[in-house]
């Protein structure tokens, strides 16, 4: 079986509207109900807001590849340029690399992109690398495989274009990328970028991560305030071995793109709907200690409170016991009991199962 960019047609690309038109319609229904919470935070709430999801981009996009940043060099560099005050500057020449990157995509996301833009990221993406890859320029190895398993008898997962088509080939791309008369939907657009770019696989390392990259910067120009506030990769790292089985199936076979645009869309949509819920949740905590700023708590019930109202939906900590509340604050069973009513009887929590050991209480929302 040809890869797709053996294709004759390569690389006009066609999809199924009927599939991506509702998940399209659906992404900027989202990103209105996005805006409209983003709208509701304070000024130090965003910023801060922003600061996380950036974060979160950054080091989930390296974790993709296999490779783990240090976060409190990447967060202070970020910090800085956000103009918020860090207590250490933990800068590093890598991390500093990395945030000039980000915002490049941010803040020029509506400038040209050209073949000098492109290796100007990649020569950020690789700053204090040790790794020995040709850094800034097109790769020139004549074969470019992704394999996996022994040595002697490895399993190839693609091939890329041979070197000596990449210039033709990326002159293509970018001047798709460019072209100010392309009426695709820009979710769809940031789909076709990655998958295209992944599939010339132009550089010798980091074609993952600047793959992703462009997307944001289609994603940025479309909406600006709100990409800042979610991030694409950390629901690709949650979604990883997908990530990579539907890219190796989608590479071989016709141009029809459709299934992969059907992935990349859905995720988008997830990473956008993960990020309401998380907005939600400190704008509750916010309104939460409003309503009870008067109480007098013990230091033991506002730990537990801050850590329910903390808590994400995969983790555990949506309902406590009197087992656990022990556990957290070192206190016996009656006085977790004890106080465990008090916040009750405050209107701060509520029963979640009636009597008996397993006694548990979440929040009470209002």
């Amino acid at each position: 079986m040809k890869y797709i960019w053996e294709q004759k047609d390569w690389p006009n690309f066609f999809w199924d509207k009927n599939v991506t038109d509702p998940i399209c319609r659906e992404i900027a229904f989202q990103l209105g109900a996005l805006r409209g919470r983003v709208g509701v935070l304070e000024n130090e709430e965003s910023l801060q807001k922003e600061l996380d999801n950036l974060l979160k981009n950054i080091l989930h996009s390296f974790e993709i590849e296999g490779e783990n940043l240090d976060a409190h060099s990447v967060r202070s560099s970020l910090a800085k340029r956000l103009k918020i005050n860090s207590a250490k500057k933990l800068e590093t020449k890598k991390s500093e690399g990395l945030a000039d990157l980000q915002m490049d995509v941010l803040k020029k996301s509506n400038s040209k992109m050209t073949k000098s833009r492109l290796f100007g990221w990649h020569k950020l993406l690789f700053l204090e690398s040790e790794k020995d890859v040709a850094i800034g320029k097109w790769r020139k190895k004549e074969t470019m495989r992704i394999v996996s398993g022994r040595l002697d008898k490895p399993k190839i997962h693609f091939e890329a274009p041979p070197h000596n088509k990449i210039e033709k080939e990326m002159k293509i791309l970018l001047e798709w990328l460019n072209n100010p008369k392309d009426n695709t939907d820009p979710f769809v657009k940031a789909g076709i970028v990655q998958y295209w770019f992944l599939t010339i696989h132009p550089f010798e390392d980091g074609n993952g991560r600047i793959s992703r990259y462009l997307s944001e910067l289609i994603l940025a120009n479309y909406n600006n305030c709100c990409i800042r506030m979610y991030s694409l990769s950390s629901t690709i790292l949650k979604k990883r071995k997908e990530y990579y089985e539907i890219l190796e199936k989608s590479q071989k076979g016709s141009l029809d793109i459709t299934e992969w645009l059907r992935w990349f869309l859905n995720v988008l949509l997830k990473s956008i709907q993960d990020s309401i819920l998380q907005i939600d949740k400190v704008i509750f905590k916010t309104r939460f200690w409003k309503k009870f700023s008067q109480l007098e708590l013990k230091t033991e019930q506002r730990k537990i409170l801050n850590l329910l109202l903390d808590s994400e939906s995969e983790q555990f900590l949506e309902e406590i016991s009197a087992g656990q509340y022990g556990k957290i604050t070192k206190v016996s069973k009656a006085t977790s009991t004890r106080h465990l009513s008090e916040l009750v009887s405050f209107g701060c929590l509520q029963p979640n199962k009636s009597g008996g050991r397993s006694s548990s209480y979440k929040l009470k929302k209002f």
